[in-house]
């Protein structure tokens, strides 16, 4: 791939040597070595650069930009809000020191950067506020990240992802069939057909007291993607909530072989001849998490359904 720049290397290696302090010559290598992907060796020609223009508000950000690509988290935040202190009025500067923090899980401080961020576009676009939707929900504000993905969805309704998104946040809030309308909608609009847009829906539909409708989702997800152990092992739970308990441990196996080793727990409590001492202790067990606030009645309640046959001896 260097080979086609091969020349213009040359080129600026000669210009450079003839006139080493000339600040365009070295930001013109940095850009040739950011196209051949050498990014180390790109930082090294903006470090030059900047040394002989040390006030340039597009050369901080242009190599925040490249730390962030080697993962270089605080040092593109270094850079950003060097950028940002030379030139406050600077979106993506703000945008990009939000990306970074974003990495380093300082969630509030990304946020508090997007809010400048739009404050200072004229046109904010619908990824500032999917964005700042999503560091919200990462946060815990799950009302406020509701708010910004519906701004978001306002300003551009045909991106599918923030259906699926906003789908999550409602699912979140136990708005299950809010949540299946968004990925529904969000399946009319994809591309091309996703496992995880079904395998979404179906979990939604589990939950809501539609395991027969889930089962038909995760079946549709799994003509997709037959790998796809998400939609494996909760078919396997949505055949539990209708007390197929052979359909469900096949598929709670078929899962963990397949190396999912999340279901392991459900196959050890359901699949492996569970008695009615061990049925009892369980649900004693789940009393106690119930009223220590571990587990939510719903949660309770769909574990009883299930164990509550085998310690009446009809399971």
């Amino acid at each position: 791939f260097i080979e086609n720049y091969k020349g213009a290397f040359e080129d600026l290696n000669k210009a450079i040597e003839l006139d080493s302090d000339f600040a365009n010559y070295y930001f013109d290598r940095a850009s040739l070595y950011e196209k051949t992907e050498n990014y180390s060796e790109a930082i090294a020609d903006l470090n030059k650069t900047i040394e002989l223009v040390p006030d340039s508000d597009e050369l901080h950000f242009d190599r925040g930009r490249l730390r962030y690509m080697i993962k270089d988290y605080n040092g593109a935040i270094e850079d950003f809000s060097k950028t940002i202190g030379i030139n406050i009025n600077y979106p993506s500067a703000h945008v990009n020191r939000a990306r970074s923090k974003n990495k380093l899980k300082d969630y509030v401080g990304a946020i508090e950067d997007l809010n400048i961020a739009i404050e200072y576009n004229d046109k904010p676009y619908q990824g500032m506020y999917s964005f700042r939707a999503d560091l919200k929900k990462e946060s815990g504000d799950i009302e406020g990240a509701l708010e910004d993905i519906n701004i978001s969805l306002s300003i551009d309704p045909n991106i599918d992802f923030n259906y699926m998104y906003r789908g999550e946040v409602k699912y979140i809030l136990e708005d299950y069939k809010g949540a299946i309308s968004d990925f529904t909608k969000a399946i009319e609009l994809q591309d091309e057909p996703s496992a995880f847009y079904y395998n979404q829906r179906a979990v939604a539909k589990r939950e809501s007291g539609d395991p027969k409708g889930a089962i038909v989702d995760y079946n549709k997800a799994l003509s997709i993607d037959p790998n796809y152990t998400s939609s494996i092992g909760g078919r396997g739970t949505a055949k539990s909530y209708l007390k197929d308990m052979d359909g469900a441990c096949a598929d709670w196996n078929k899962a963990v072989e397949a190396g999912n080793k999340y279901y392991q727990e459900k196959i050890d409590e359901n699949c492996l001849g569970m008695t009615k001492e061990k049925a009892i202790a369980k649900l004693k067990e789940l009393k106690e998490l119930l009223e220590l606030e571990v587990i939510t009645q719903k949660d309770y309640d769909k574990e009883k359904a299930i164990l509550t046959p085998i310690i009446l001896g009809k399971n």
